[in-house]
């Protein structure tokens, strides 16, 4: 999504996603012989309450600048992770994700011309808007519309994070949204028919869809859930929306069904997920078991601290680290 300009870097990459309470950080080793995962923790604000006025928490589901440029300083001095390259992963409240019809105007025009046709949908002034752009696949589109999926963004936020990623020490490389994030996870496995990913959290949850590394469907619904360890999914509600997003995506879309829905989220354990939500689908849905998907990193002690519920929190800064610079 919004690419920046790579600086001189050490080997590995952060990944980081800033939450209301706290920031999630990932890290992955890349040096020869050892690429594989080496830290997945959160961050909480709470640690840093005592050191900053109350006024300066958080604001409108922002950590604000002293907590958060302290939690992350703090983090990347202990693992001595100075001038890493970073890629920060926008949480779904942080940006509105748009699939409109794409303007019949020069690629270089595209963003301006993209700007007007959205300025009516959006939930911030115009002029504060970052916005980025990529297409949605052709044969998404029985009718044969270029259509565009259209990510915008607060120039204030974005700022807000570069000044934040800097202050740590990293060399920020990238922000992007969580379903891009999560599409990188899919490319880990050679999957060739389309893949469905049923991510919940708190009070909400989001269905993407995508097939060989694009984004074909997005929603993002609400869900009376607690993310507690002992709170159970919400089964019919939940089978609902994925099922609507599988009808939209086989009879809108045109495609076939997606090989399997991967489940995962906030505390999101195999054993939520019941014979009653498996049996509300016609797609088999299966828990996405990150320990088997993502390759750990050579300290066998680190490996002991990757537990399956903080990989499942921090799920959209883990994708983030496997993003290709290409994409």
């Amino acid at each position: 999504m919004f690419g920046l300009s790579q600086l001189t870097f050490k080997k590995g990459i952060v990944g980081v996603e800033f939450l209301g309470d706290g920031i999630v950080v990932t890290a992955r080793e890349t040096s020869k012989g050892n690429d594989g995962l080496s830290c997945a923790e959160f961050l909480s604000a709470d640690m840093e309450l005592n050191n900053v006025s109350p006024s300066h928490s958080v604001s409108q589901g922002v950590l604000a600048a002293p907590i958060a440029k302290s939690l992350l300083k703090s983090f990347v001095e202990k693992h001595k992770f100075e001038k890493r390259l970073c890629h920060v992963v926008l949480k779904p409240a942080d940006y509105q994700l748009l699939l409109v019809d794409a303007p019949d105007v020069p690629e270089a025009e595209m963003r301006e011309a993209m700007r007007w046709r959205i300025k009516d949908l959006i939930s911030i002034p115009l002029a504060n808007a970052v916005i980025d752009i990529f297409n949605l696949p052709t044969d998404a589109n029985r009718a044969g519309k270029r259509m565009s999926y259209v990510v915008v963004a607060d120039l204030t936020m974005i700022q807000h994070i570069m000044d934040v990623v800097k202050h740590a020490g990293l060399k920020l490389s990238s922000i992007d949204i969580s379903e891009l994030a999560m599409r990188n996870l899919t490319l880990l496995s050679e999957e060739e028919r389309a893949v469905a990913i049923t991510r919940v959290r708190e009070g909400g949850g989001s269905v993407s869809i995508f097939r060989n590394g694009d984004l074909y469907l997005s929603r993002q619904f609400q869900l009376n859930y607690n993310a507690g360890l002992l709170d159970d999914l919400p089964d019919d509600v939940l089978a609902l929306e994925i099922q609507r997003s599988l009808d939209y995506f086989e009879r809108q879309m045109g495609q076939a069904p997606p090989a399997y829905v991967h489940m995962c989220g906030t505390s999101v354990s195999e054993d939520k997920i019941t014979q009653n939500l498996r049996r509300g689908l016609n797609v088999p849905i299966k828990f996405f078991d990150l320990t088997q998907t993502l390759s750990l990193g050579d300290d066998k002690q680190e490996h002991n601290m990757l537990d399956e519920g903080m990989l499942q929190l921090t799920i959209a800064a883990l994708g983030a680290l496997y993003r290709k610079e290409a994409s």
